[in-house]
Order: C-alpha cells, then sequence, then structure tokens
C-alpha cells in the first residue's frame, strides 16, 4: 500500500491547516518524506482509540511500503533495537506498541 492510499473514513478538511496539532502532524510528515512535493493536504481521521487490547507478544520488526524520499515505491524493515510490547485491540483494527517507536527522518526507530 503506498503511503498516500487513504482509508475510506478520512475525510480532508482544508481548514485543517490551522489547527496546531495538524502543524506538529504536517511538521513531521515533511521530516519524514524530507520532499515537500510528496505531501499531501493534511486529513482528519474518523478514530477512536480502543478500550480494551490483548497483549499478543513481543515486536521484533515492522515491515511496510512507502514512497518517501522520492516518490518511488519500496519496502522497508524494521528491526527493533529494543523490546516493544505489541498489543491489538479486540476488533483488531488497532495495533499497539509499547514503549512507542520514534518516528523520525530515517523512519522507525527504537
Amino acid at each position: 500500500m503506498s503511503s498516500k492510499a487513504h482509508h475510506k473514513t478520512v475525510k480532508r478538511n482544508p481548514e485543517a491547516r490551522r489547527d496546531p496539532v495538524v502543524e506538529a502532524v504536517i511538521a513531521k510528515a515533511k521530516d519524514w518524506f524530507g520532499d515537500d512535493s510528496l505531501l499531501t493536504p493534511p486529513e482528519l481521521v474518523d478514530y477512536q482509540a480502543p478500550k480494551a487490547a490483548v497483549q499478543i507478544g513481543r515486536l521484533v520488526a515492522i515491515e511496510y511500503e512507502s514512497d518517501k524520499f522520492d516518490g518511488k515505491s519500496r519496502i522497508y524493515r524494521h528491526e527493533c533495537d529494543h523490546a516493544h510490547e505489541l498489543a491489538v485491540s479486540i476488533d483488531g483494527k488497532t495495533f499497539i506498541v509499547f514503549p512507542p517507536l520514534r518516528v523520525t527522518r530515517r523512519g522507525l526507530e527504537g
């Protein structure tokens, strides 16, 4: 899935740019992609955090496809440097990583 793919619950909101939280998201996206031409407009996601989750084990790696840096799609694999617990919501829609990974210009770290 491309990093520009959109879930059906995502709603575009041109006014969202004025929100300081959205501005922080834009700054993080600029750092992630490293090229403003790869950014898409801010989006609000209709999401509710789960009330409960089941711990399923230890996270050892994450693999994802992204077109960050130059717009060319690649598969990235991040192997965890530290122990992270992995939980999944009861409905299977949300994965929770604790302690959280850091999102940096190089990708995921931690």
